[in-house]
């Protein structure tokens, strides 16, 4: 069956049933960006029932896609056939072929700040670094397709984390949990902080250098907190 077509980019009318459960995964990933399949459910206009249905695997229309795609802020082209980055924003670039065992991943020019202060100067793609697919998924266990790499910029997270460390991000790990590190989006800024979860709902952002205050975010605003990923990994010059 030949594929229709949404804005010129190809999308399949059907998929093979080994395809659904890659697909309804992508279909989870995209959900998570606006925060529940419910709030997804309302800003795609979709009965929530629909959307409960596709995620149980059900064979996604093409147009209810596209009303997905535009509501959770992913390309089309990626929620439907796995093809090319995942959010709209992303550049369509190529990465050149990775030797075998490998995998290429994105550096993207945009310094991650480790201060109180530090634009967001570009999201676009400026290089590939190659690491090893074995370590990615078996010791660091994540997906390659979920991670991506910026520059720390700022003495905030000193020690921990230095200005110029190289930092990979797992763009998927959005939720909070325990005493982790992630980057956030405030302001039009990117930031490194560690996030504590405490037992009453309420977040700490902290700043492993003692230099800089704590905030407490409490329970009912947590949600206003634009989390772009964990910092799993991060490499930089030995320091005397």
């Amino acid at each position: 069956m030949e594929a229709e077509t949404e804005g010129g980019i190809p999308v399949p009318c059907s998929e093979p049933e080994h395809g659904t459960e890659e697909r309804v995964e992508r279909l989870r990933e995209a959900i998570k960006n606006v925060g529940s399949a419910r709030e997804a459910a309302r800003l795609s206009g979709l009965p929530y029932g629909t959307l409960q249905g596709y995620i149980r695997g059900g064979e996604l229309k093409l147009s209810n896609a596209a009303s997905i795609a535009r509501a959770t802020g992913v390309r089309l082209e990626w929620l439907a056939t796995g093809e090319g980055p995942m959010q709209q924003d992303q550049p369509l670039v190529t990465a050149p072929a990775a030797p075998p065992g490998y995998v290429l991943l994105p550096l993207v020019e945009a310094r991650a700040a480790a201060g109180n202060h530090g634009g967001l100067s570009s999201d676009h793609i400026v290089d590939f670094i190659a690491f090893s697919e074995s370590y990615l998924r078996q010791t660091l266990r994540r997906k390659p397709q979920n991670l991506a790499l910026l520059t720390a910029s700022g003495d905030s997270m000193d020690p921990t984390i230095r200005d110029g460390d190289l930092l990979l991000v797992d763009t998927s790990a959005r939720r909070i949990e325990g005493s982790r590190i992630y980057v956030l989006a405030i302001g039009g800024a990117l930031m490194v902080k560690r996030i504590q979860l405490r037992l009453d709902g309420s977040v700490v952002v902290k700043s492993d250098n003692a230099v800089y205050e704590s905030e407490v975010v409490p329970a009912d605003q947590t949600s206003s907190l634009n989390v772009l990923g964990e910092v799993i990994w991060q490499a930089g010059p030995i320091r005397s």
